[in-house]
């Protein structure tokens, strides 16, 4: 293609350095930190985790179960 220009390594990283500059989000840490982050955990408003309603109601069937088991297996023999 006649139209391309090519650019240097260190213009690139110039680029790179003002595009992660302009936002807090768009840094290259906090995107690693969100692509590595458990998607199953999501945050709330402030940004802390909160748990996921899924989980919530597996480990409530989990002690539903042990809570049977205990009594139906242990305490009633």
């Amino acid at each position: 293609m006649p139209g391309d220009q090519y650019i240097s390594e260190e213009q690139m990283r110039q680029h790179l350095r003002q595009a992660y500059t302009q936002d807090a989000e768009a840094s290259l840490l906090w995107q690693l930190a969100r692509k590595i982050e458990d998607p199953v955990t999501p945050q709330n408003e402030k940004g802390s985790r909160r748990w996921h309603p899924l989980l919530l109601m597996l480990a409530a069937l989990i002690l539903l179960v042990l809570g049977s088991f205990v009594y139906f297996g242990l305490l009633r023999s």
